[in-house]
C-alpha cells in the first residue's frame, strides 16, 4: 500500500475498524503526505477525531470538507454525529432535518437510513417514524433484496406506540424470512401478550420452544400464558 495513496486510506480505515486508532492516524498522515484524495483524507480524519473525542478538531475538519465542496453521504452522517456530540438532545430536531435532507439526495444508502431510524427510536421522534422506516425498507430491498431488518425495527416502533396490529404484522413479515430466530419468536410472543392476544402469544412461544426446547425463558413465558 505504501506506493498507493488511496490504498493507504483504505489501510487506515481497516486499522480503525479493528480499534487500532493510533496506527490509523499515522497511516492517514502518511497517505495525506503522499497526495491521497483530499475528500477521503478529510472524511477519514473527521471520523477518527470524532471517535477519539477531539470534537473541536472534528468540527474544523468538517468545515474544511464543506469549503472544499465535497458532496458525499458520509459527510452528512458526520455532520449529524458532531452535532449530537456537541449540542446533545436540543439539537435532535436539526439532526433529523439534516438526515431527511440527506435521505432525499441519497435515498438508497443503507447506513444513512439506519441512522435516521436509530435517531427516531433513541429520541422518540415518532412523527418521523413512518418515513424513516419506509426509507430503510426501500434501501435494504435495493441493496439486499430483503428488508427483514426494517420490518423488525418497524415492529419495535409500533409496539412502543401501542399500535399492536401493525406491530404484530411486521413481526410476522420478519419471521417469514427468519423463522429459525428464537429470540425473534420470543419478542413476537411478548408483543402479542402485551397486546392481549393470548392465542397468538402462545403460538409464538410454542414455536420458540420447538426451536429451543430447553430454554427456561420460553418455559416461563408459556407458564405465564397458562396462568392467565
Amino acid at each position: 500500500a505504501t506506493s498507493d495513496p488511496a490504498r493507504m486510506v483504505e489501510v487506515a480505515g481497516f486499522l480503525n475498524s479493528i480499534s487500532r486508532t493510533g496506527e490509523a492516524v499515522t497511516v492517514l498522515d502518511q497517505a495525506e503526505a503522499m497526495g491521497a484524495p483530499r475528500s477521503e483524507i478529510l472524511l477519514m480524519k473527521a471520523r477518527l477525531q470524532l471517535q477519539t473525542g477531539q470534537l473541536a478538531q472534528a468540527e474544523a475538519t468538517l468545515s474544511k470538507a464543506h469549503s472544499a465542496g465535497i458532496r458525499d453521504v458520509r459527510l452528512s452522517l458526520l455532520d449529524v454525529q458532531i452535532l449530537l456530540a456537541t449540542k446533545g438532545a436540543p439539537a435532535v430536531d436539526k439532526a433529523l432535518a439534516l438526515l431527511d435532507q440527506a435521505a432525499a439526495q441519497y435515498p438508497l444508502d443503507v447506513p444513512l437510513e439506519r441512522a435516521r431510524v436509530d435517531l427516531v427510536m433513541t429520541y422518540e421522534k415518532w412523527q418521523a417514524a413512518d418515513r424513516a422506516l419506509e426509507g430503510l425498507k426501500q434501501a435494504l430491498y435495493h441493496e439486499q433484496g430483503t428488508a427483514t431488518e426494517a420490518h423488525v425495527a418497524s415492529a419495535r416502533v409500533f409496539a412502543r406506540l401501542s399500535r399492536w396490529t401493525n406491530a404484530l404484522g411486521e413481526y410476522r413479515i420478519a419471521l417469514a424470512d427468519q423463522g429459525s430466530d428464537v429470540s425473534l419468536w420470543i419478542e413476537y410472543g411478548r408483543a402479542a401478550e402485551l397486546a392481549g392476544r393470548s392465542a397468538t402469544a402462545r403460538e409464538a412461544f410454542a414455536e420458540a420452544a420447538r426451536l429451543s426446547p430447553s430454554n427456561p425463558e420460553i418455559t416461563k413465558a408459556l407458564r405465564g400464558i397458562d396462568e392467565h
